[in-house]
């Protein structure tokens, strides 16, 4: 590592310090949603321990989020090692925004195999979840070691790198409009997840109530705090650090697009269940009981037997001729 780049990457870090903070903690925050992901598509032998691991989860990431603040603002008022350091580790994480294809492999795997877990739930797949996510994150790390111990990482701040998720011709204005219109659409779909939680409320469905809460309004809450704060970050900086601006936006579009999805097959396959469920006793069962129950009844003279075969297909026509909920 050379002085002029280590004083260019100083400067660069200097001017665009708080929203630079502000991408790491975004990161961190959304390495955090996978960790959840996959703390609860683990096996049901733990699912009696899944809150103890996202209660550790969240105090870990607490942890890290206090220590990187400590160190950063310490880096910032004082001149000296802890400041190399500081943007040594920036730059990492800023290429951890830059992963080549190779590392994105892993992660299509992970999703495949996650998605198929939706529907077919087991331990094996479960497992599997875990060490493909290690193994992701794993090679994600390794390689921002890597490259930064090949002083690549040296390039990555700097001004006029050209970059594998530059868009070609993309100004300023129309990566604002990207994360305005997101945040418009986000905080929409926020509006109708509150008022779909309200309404399982109000009917008395907590399974369903749990689901969006847990699977929808906590992530969409995430996306959509992000694209606000993009919006207005975006809207602030120069256009050097456009590259920053390129990669994060390519970064939480694809955070978007994926707890969109997530949210839409955990709900589709609650659903499913419910299905199968109600599907799990024949409709036969119901309206032979209902028929017996008219018997009686009118054997005792409360009912007549034209009234119970009334009763009974009236039971049959209601179980196959019920609205879809």
């Amino acid at each position: 590592m050379n002085a002029p780049s280590v004083a260019e990457g100083l400067q660069l870090l200097q001017d665009t310090y708080r929203w630079y903070t502000f991408l790491d903690y975004a990161r961190t925050g959304y390495i955090t949603l996978m960790v959840y992901d996959v703390l609860l598509c683990l096996p049901t032998e733990v699912s009696p321990r899944l809150w103890i691991l996202q209660i550790q989860c969240f105090n870990c990431v607490s942890f890290a989020f206090a220590d990187r603040s400590n160190m950063e603002s310490t880096a910032v008022v004082r001149e000296g090692p802890l400041s190399v350091l500081s943007l040594f580790f920036a730059r990492i994480f800023g290429y951890l925004y830059l992963i080549p294809i190779p590392c994105r492999l892993p992660d299509r795997i992970l999703v495949g195999i996650r998605t198929y877990a939706l529907y077919h739930r087991g331990r094996t797949i479960g497992w599997c979840i875990a060490v493909l996510f290690i193994a992701y994150m794993g090679v994600a790390v390794g390689l921002a070691v890597s490259y930064s111990k090949g002083e690549i990482f040296v390039e990555i701040p700097l001004k006029k790198v050209p970059c594998v998720f530059e868009i070609q011709g993309a100004s300023h204005t129309s990566i604002i409009g990207l994360f305005i219109a997101g945040a418009v659409y986000d905080s929409v779909l926020w509006g109708l997840l509150v008022l779909r939680v309200y309404q399982a409320y109000v009917k008395g469905q907590n399974g369903l109530m749990r689901v969006i809460f847990r699977m929808g309004l906590l992530y969409f809450t995430f996306v959509t705090v992000m694209y606000i704060a993009c919006a207005v970050m975006f809207s602030t900086l120069e256009g050097s650090t456009v590259i920053i601006a390129v990669a994060s936006a390519h970064s939480l579009q694809a955070v978007g697009s994926v707890l969109s999805a997530r949210f839409i097959l955990q709900l589709r396959s609650y659903l499913t269940d419910l299905s199968m469920q109600s599907m799990s006793v024949p409709p036969e069962h119901f309206v032979a009981a209902k028929a017996e129950k008219g018997w009686r009844q009118s054997e005792s003279g409360g009912l007549s037997e034209s009234t119970a075969y009334s009763s009974a297909s009236d039971t049959m026509y209601d179980l196959y001729n019920r609205p879809t909920q």
